[in-house]
């Protein structure tokens, strides 16, 4: 999922978008051509609220094994990425966080709601009993969601 916008990064403000969507189409494409599994595959110009919720109502609720969450970088989007992606993983699942560091030029040092790690922070402490820190390396954080 993802809008194919650019969003907030200003890297992605001065790509042309379109030319990325085509490489990462072609990107997977390659990548499929190469595997012997069958893979369903679902990609979806919306925005991550759009998209999630969209899967929770249609009964994909604790459904799915690996989510990668890996799109705003702003605090309170990050935070709402990662409570409406937990729902849909099942127990023993893992869910990924990119970007823990990432930090906006000049801005994020001094307002910590301009990047992800405040919220991957909360997450991870709202969810210390529901979940199990299993990676964390760089700029990205695994957890495991473990059963009730």
């Amino acid at each position: 999922m993802d809008t194919w916008g650019g969003g907030e990064n200003p890297v992605n403000k001065l790509a042309n978008m379109s030319e990325v969507e085509e490489r990462f189409d072609r990107n997977l494409k390659l990548a499929m051509d190469e595997t012997q599994t069958e893979i369903a595959l679902q990609k979806w110009k919306l925005t991550s609220d759009e998209a999630l919720t969209g899967l929770y109502t249609s009964g994909k609720a604790e459904y799915f094994d690996f989510i990668y969450v890996d799109g705003a970088h702003q605090a309170p989007q990050v935070l709402s990425d990662a409570i409406l992606s937990f729902k849909l993983l099942r127990a023993g699942g893992v869910i990924g966080f990119d970007d823990y560091l990432w930090t906006e030029a000049g801005v994020a040092k001094h307002n910590l709601l301009r990047g992800p790690k405040v919220s991957i922070d909360a997450f991870t402490n709202i969810f210390h009993d529901e979940t199990k820190h299993i990676l964390g390396r760089n700029h990205q954080v695994y957890l495991q969601k473990i059963g009730r």
